[in-house]
């Protein structure tokens, strides 16, 4: 038996003090010689032979047979038996007699709603247990994750294996909790969702119990320090990629329709990003639907040049896919001439008259055929198996768990069969327009989330938040803070999110902005591309034909947009102004439309409240606020004191505008009625203002949904002193609020609804509802 390394002894000797230990070792290492020799010293400490039972992945069953024969005293006299599915009964039977016995995850989930069947295998009287990649066994409601804990809780010591210990969820945490002290840990099968509250009760009462446990029984060594050999750096760079022509068609398509329902949205959008042909034909309209099959992949043009960089620089490429179907044999037929192989479900991991199984054949001609240049694998080579011959790794869509993410690179990464400094990994990333968030990015933001979450849970629990932990509560893509907005279509969650902000305060938004950074980005990004032909740019097209009239009277030299959003009026009007808005991402995302020459360059940004706008007095000709005076409360603190915030913005705008400024405001027109007007006016005009006679409510053509309120005022004279009469600025939507508040019968949803755009539509002319006349004639 080869001899073992003094950090390998130390891990055996764990074993044999504390008898259910975690090795988290890095790959290379020699985790499964740690584990396999474990039972060598128990048996000469014993003095008896120790039944072993092994979980694993089918991939790596074989790899425990072999190992078994060099690390196990018996050497190649040890005899193994790998539990079939299929011959379940003669499997048990010839493992009697084994030294080893191997089990695979899906056999534990084929055979796991048998009592009986995991009755006759635990039977066997179990002392020591392996258990390889233990990921796979992780979430108590599953047959898999039980049908372990119910053959390994018996055994008296246990190897947990796993390169890559971080969980994806408090269930995970929980279930390796477990596995190493089961009665501190203890799962009731008839509620397995209970563990939710137990661990956050445990967790309240002492944050660092995971952690501690962990620190007992975990060992986690890296090669560089214990090998003194460097591992192979990675080398990750996103492969960004235009989606363009149909295949950008396709996936909008997809986007912009709410019809789906969310977890088959998200996998939808998925098979768009990657290959418009492989979205289900049902969710796209007629042209599209014929198109099926022969419209071109945006990503696979992109793939064609990065396989030929690769192999033309003596390179090998290893091509990760969570999808398999019109993937798997495409691409394979796509890159015949390099060679490719493949390895997904389909491909058996079982031997064949006692030789290599089809799996392992197919393994070795990519690590050996120096023609065979990539290998096209689905999640069945996740982990375990040795693929080192591979420089590049392509990661052509994202699991949902860090665990899964590194363990793919692991399987290059690692020391192994061929040596190397370094391997490059690629993140398919397609793109839409630069703003427009296409799925892949909130898949990587979900996977970055759960690493921090889970790194401070284990090394810095004190600086978990209630947020954090609910986000890892139960693992649930579908509802994840960085997948929702990306799964329902961009007007719906644009409508919805302004929707939440009525009447809620600057300082209540800022610190929802300031906790929800993710959401405040991905909003400012959709606004912004979603803009034109909306609600913001319909209205920017009214509010602009009043500016530039106002300009043929008079120079305005300098113009505020106050909660301007991505610059939305200079990008209207053509010129820069100075911007003003809470969400710092707003501002940015005007930058980046600079950038892109969407809006003329050398606007001010400015980050502020709209009833305390950071400018000196007199400092402005005009000053816009459109579509955001609502979002003030009529009554709120500020400073220990109850302010007016909505009178309080419009006192702003009278100080900062010069003698005879304009000011324009616009708002949804579900939110204000004409009854509202008279107190409204009486209201802007004890604070100074003229009220110009364009105001009112307007609409597009005859054939348009689209309607908005906009009022023109003109600074004639300082503010009055005295706060204003309770209720002059109150709107329809207030006092449907206040009945609501003293009824009993309120049902969660804001009393006024938003404006509930159908469809896109560029509206350029507009109609005074009153009056019944052009903006234009109004303006006269």
């Amino acid at each position: 038996m080869p001899n073992l390394r003094p950090y390998q002894l130390e891990a055996v000797a764990d074993i044999l003090e504390k008898k259910k230990i975690l090795i988290a070792d890095e790959m290379g290492l020699g985790k499964t010689a740690e584990a396999i020799s474990a039972k060598t010293v128990l048996e000469n400490r014993l003095g008896h032979d120790v039944k072993t039972l092994v979980a694993c992945p089918p991939s790596v069953a074989e790899h425990w047979e072999n190992e078994s024969k060099k690390w196990y005293k018996k050497r190649d006299q040890t005899e193994s038996t790998i539990i079939q599915t299929q011959n379940y009964r003669e499997s048990l039977e010839q493992a009697r007699n084994s030294d080893f016995v191997i089990v695979g995850y899906p056999t534990l989930s084929a055979l796991g709603d048998s009592q009986s069947a995991i009755d006759r295998l635990s039977g066997m009287g179990f002392q020591y247990g392996i258990i390889d990649e233990a990921h796979n066994a992780k979430n108590p409601e599953s047959i898999r994750s039980m049908s372990v804990k119910n053959l390994f809780d018996s055994t008296e010591y246990l190897s947990i294996l796993s390169g890559t210990p971080v969980p994806n969820s408090v269930l995970d945490i929980y279930m390796l909790l477990s596995l190493l002290d089961k009665d501190t840990f203890p799962i009731d099968l008839t509620n397995p969702r209970a563990l939710l509250s137990n661990f956050y009760n445990m967790f309240r009462e002492d944050p660092e119990f995971v952690s501690r446990l962990l620190n007992d029984r975990m060992l986690r060594r890296t090669s560089e320090e214990y090998l003194h050999t460097k591992f192979p750096d990675l080398r990750q760079r996103n492969l960004d990629i235009n989606l363009e022509g149909e295949h950008r068609e396709v996936y909008q398509s997809v986007y912009e329709n709410d019809n789906i329902k969310p977890g088959s949205k998200l996998w939808q959008l998925i098979k768009a990003s990657l290959d418009p042909n492989l979205v289900n034909p049902k969710f796209l309209d007629g042209s599209l639907r014929e198109r099926i099959g022969r419209m071109e992949s945006s990503v696979y043009n992109s793939l064609d040049n990065l396989i030929e960089e690769v192999v033309d620089s003596n390179g090998k490429v290893l091509l990760f896919s969570d999808l398999k179907q019109g993937v798997v044999e495409k691409l394979k037929e796509r890159f015949s001439k390099y060679g490719a192989v493949s390895i997904d479900g389909g491909v058996s991991s079982e031997k064949i008259n006692g030789n290599s199984s089809q799996r392992e054949k197919i393994r070795r001609e990519f690590q050996e055929n120096p023609d065979c240049k990539i290998l096209l694998a689905t999640t069945v080579m996740d982990e375990g198996v040795d693929l080192t011959a591979a420089t590049d790794v392509v990661h052509l869509t994202l699991p949902y768990t860090p665990a899964a993410f590194d363990q793919r690179n692991r399987r290059a990464q690692r020391i192994g069969e061929v040596q190397k400094d370094y391997v490059n990994v690629h993140l398919v990333k397609p793109k839409l327009d630069g703003l427009t968030p296409v799925v892949t990015e909130g898949v990587q933001e979900l996977l970055d989330d759960k690493r921090r979450i889970i790194n401070y849970l284990l090394h810095d629990p004190f600086s978990i938040t209630k947020n954090d932990l609910d986000e890892l509560r139960n693992g649930n893509t579908k509802r994840s803070k960085h997948l929702v907005p990306l799964i329902s279509s961009p007007t719906r969650v644009i409508l919805s999110h302004f929707a939440q902000l009525k009447m809620q305060g600057g300082g209540k938004i800022s610190q929802h902005y300031k906790r929800y950074s993710e959401e405040a980005e991905c909003i400012a990004r959709l606004y912004a591309s979603h803009w034109e032909g909306y609600y913001g740019g319909n209205t920017a097209n009214l509010y602009t034909k009043v500016i530039r009239a106002i300009e043929e009277s008079g120079d305005l030299e300098k113009i505020l947009d106050i909660a301007s959003g991505p610059f939305s009026l200079s990008r209207k009007l053509g010129r820069p102004v100075v911007n003003l808005d809470l969400n710092d991402h707003m501002l940015n995302t005007g930058r980046i439309l600079e950038e892109q020459g969407m809006i003329i360059p050398g606007n001010t940004a400015v980050k502020g409240f709209f009833h305390e706008l950071p400018f000196g007095d007199e400092s402005f000709n005009l000053a816009l606020c459109s579509l955001a005076l609502h979002m003030s409360k009529v009554r709120t603190k500020s400073k220990g004191e109850t302010i007016n915030e909505r009178e309080q913005a419009l006192r702003e705008m009278n100080r900062i505008l010069k003698p005879e400024g304009y000011g324009i405001i616009t708002l949804p027109h579900t939110l204000i009625s004409p009854s509202d007007e008279a107190d409204f006016y009486g209201g802007l005009k004890d604070l100074g203002f003229e009220i110009l006679p364009f105001s009112g409510f307007y609409h597009g053509p005859d054939d348009s949904n689209f309607k908005v309120y906009m009022a023109g005022l003109r600074k004639i004279s300082e503010p009055c002193d005295e706060p204003l009469d309770k209720g002059v600025l109150e709107w329809k939507m207030d006092k449907k609020l206040g009945k609501r508040t003293s009824s009993s019968s309120g049902n969660g949803k804001h009393p006024v609804q938003d404006q509930n755009e159908i469809k896109r539509e560029i509206v350029t002319e507009f109609v005074h509802s009153g009056k019944k006349r052009s903006v234009e004639e109004m303006l006269r």
